[in-house]
């Protein structure tokens, strides 16, 4: 799974809307799109969605299957 993909699981279980992590982050809705749809974006915007949604990179798989 696609670390998109992943954090789009941890951001949709953990109850929060898109435009949630939108306000917590600064990030705009649509680099959060591109994210979760496993497009290239910045590594900063990466390092604030996960701190949003309170994950660290070692508990993401970071090999696709």
């Amino acid at each position: 799974m696609s670390i998109g993909k992943q954090i789009k699981k941890a951001r949709m279980e953990a109850g929060y809307s898109q435009e949630d992590i939108v306000e917590f982050t600064g990030v705009s809705l649509r680099v959060l799109h591109h994210l979760e749809a496993g497009k290239p974006v910045n590594e900063v915007v990466v390092d604030r969605v996960l701190f949003a949604l309170g994950i660290e990179l070692p508990r993401l798989e970071l090999v696709p299957k």
